[in-house]
C-alpha cells in the first residue's frame, strides 16, 4: 500500500515518513534512510524516524555512527521526553567511546522514566566501564533481584564483577539464593566461589545439596573432602579422600590433601607416605610447578608436627624460590621462628631476598625485621619504615 501511495505521490513527505517508520519497525533501516534522504524539511516525527533508523543502521555499519549521533541530538532537542531517542543516543555514544556522556543520558532517563531491569542492567554496565564498580554492583544486584527470565544477564555480570573485586564468597552466596536444586553445574560453581571466599560451612551445605541428587559426582565428593579439611574435620576428610584415591590413584590434589588431613589427625608417618607418593608423580621434573607445590605442601605437613629440619629439607628441593613466592618465605621463616633461631633466620632471609620477586621480597624483609627485633637489633626499624 505504501509503495502504491509513494508511486502516486512521490513528493508527499508525510507518506515517506510514515513508510520509513514502518520499514524501521521491520528492521529495514537502510531502506528507511533512503526514503528520508530528501531536501524537504522534516517535522518532529520525521526527524525522530530518521534518527532512529540511522541508529539502527549504525548497529551494523559503524561508519555512520557520527551521522547517527548528530541526528539523534537534533531529534532529542525537538522531543526531550522521548525515551527511545534517549536510549538510542546513549547506545550510539557508548559505541563511539563517549561512555561518560552515555552514562549521563541513561541516568537522566532512569530518573524520568523509572527503570526496567534491562535499563538498570545497561546503566550498571556503563558504570562498570567507567570504573565506578561499587555503584555497578548495586545496580546489577537491583536488576538481578527480578525474575531470571529478565535478570539472568545481570546475575552473570554481578557474579563476574564480585569475583573480580575479590568478593567470591558474596558472589557464591547470591548464586545460592537464585538456584534450584536441579541446577547442579551452577550449584557447583557457587560452591567453588564460597570455598574461594572462605565460607566453608555454607559451601559444605551446598556441596551436600548437590550430592543428594548426584551422589557419584567426583567433583562434588572431592570438594566435600577439601571443605571438611578446611573446617578442621580432618578424620572425616581423610576417610573421603582415601575413597576418592582408590578411584584416582595418581591425583596430586587428593594425595596432598590426604597428607594434610592425616598429618592433622596426628599420624605423621601416614602423611609422609602420601607425600612420598605425590613426589613420585613429579620427581621426573623437579623444577615443574607441580613439584614446587609438592615440596611446599610437604614442608607445611612437616611443620604440623614441628619437624622444622625436615620442612627445610623439603624447601631445599625448590630450585627457584622466586617461582614459589611468598608461601616459600612464610614456611621458611616459620621454621626459624619455631626454633627461636633468630640469627639464623636473619641470615636465611638475607640470602633469600635477591632471588625473589617484589611481593615475596617484601615478605622476606618483614621476616628479617621480625627476627632482628627479637635480637634487639635497631636495624629492624630501618627495614620497617619504608
Amino acid at each position: 500500500a505504501y509503495d502504491r501511495a509513494l508511486a502516486a505521490e512521490p513528493d508527499v513527505v508525510e507518506i515517506r515518513v510514515r513508510y520509513a517508520a514502518l520499514l524501521m519497525e521491520l528492521g529495514l533501516a537502510d531502506r528507511a534512510i533512503e526514503l528520508l534522504d530528501i531536501e524537504a524539511d522534516l517535522d518532529r516525527f520525521g526527524l525522530r524516524v530518521r534518527a532512529l533508523a540511522l541508529a539502527q543502521y549504525a548497529g551494523r555499519h559503524p561508519e555512520v555512527l557520527e551521522e547517527a549521533e548528530g541526528a539523534l541530538r537534533e531529534a532529542v532537542e525537538q522531543q526531550e521526553d522521548d525515551p527511545n531517542l534517549e536510549l538510542s543516543l546513549a547506545q550510539v555514544l557508548h559505541r563511539r567511546g563517549k561512555i561518560e556522556e552515555a552514562e549521563e543520558v541513561i541516568a537522566q532517563l532512569r530518573q524520568t522514566r523509572g527503570a526496567s531491569p534491562q535499563l538498570i542492567g545497561y546503566h550498571a554496565s556503563l558504570l562498570e566501564s567507567l570504573g565506578r564498580l561499587q555503584e555497578a554492583v548495586e545496580l546489577y544486584a537491583e536488576c538481578a533481584a527480578v525474575d531470571i527470565s529478565v535478570g539472568f544477564d545481570c546475575r552473570e555480570s554481578l557474579v563476574k564483577l564480585l569475583v573480580e573485586l575479590g568478593r567470591a564468597g558474596e558472589a557464591g552466596e547470591l548464586m545460592i539464593s537464585w538456584l534450584a536444586d536441579d541446577d547442579l553445574d551452577q550449584l557447583m560453581r557457587a560452591t567453588s566461589l564460597l570455598y574461594e571466599g572462605g565460607r566453608y560451612e555454607e559451601a559444605l551445605r551446598t556441596t551436600r545439596r548437590v550430592l543428594r541428587l548426584a551422589p557419584d559426582s567426583r567433583r562434588a565428593r572431592t570438594l566435600e573432602a577439601l571443605l571438611l579439611s578446611n573446617l578442621g574435620r580432618y578424620g572425616e576428610a581423610a576417610v573421603r579422600l582415601r575413597e576418592l584415591l582408590r578411584k584416582d590413584r595418581h591425583n596430586l590434589d587428593i594425595l596432598l590433601s590426604l597428607a594434610w588431613a592425616t598429618a592433622n589427625t596426628g599420624d605423621h608417618e601416614e602423611a609422609r607416605r602420601w607425600i612420598a607418593r605425590a613426589w613420585e608423580e613429579v620427581a621426573d621434573d623437579s623444577a615443574s610447578p607441580d613439584a614446587v607445590r609438592v615440596a611446599l605442601s610437604a614442608a607445611r605437613v612437616e611443620l604440623v608436627g614441628d619437624h622444622t629440619g625436615r620442612a627445610r629439607d623439603w624447601l631445599d628441593r625448590v630450585a627457584d624460590p622466586g617461582e614459589a613466592g611468598s608461601e616459600y618465605v612464610f614456611l621458611l621463616a616459620d621454621t626459624f621462628r619455631r626454633e627461636r633461631a633468630w640469627s639464623d633466620g636473619v641470615a636465611a632471609m638475607l640470602r633469600l631476598q635477591p632471588r625473589l620477586g617484589r611481593r615475596a621480597r617484601l615478605d622476606a624483609r618483614a621476616a628479617e625485621a621480625e627476627f632482628r627485633l627479637r635480637l634487639g637489633d635497631s636495624r629492624a626499624w630501618t627495614l620497617l619504615r619504608p
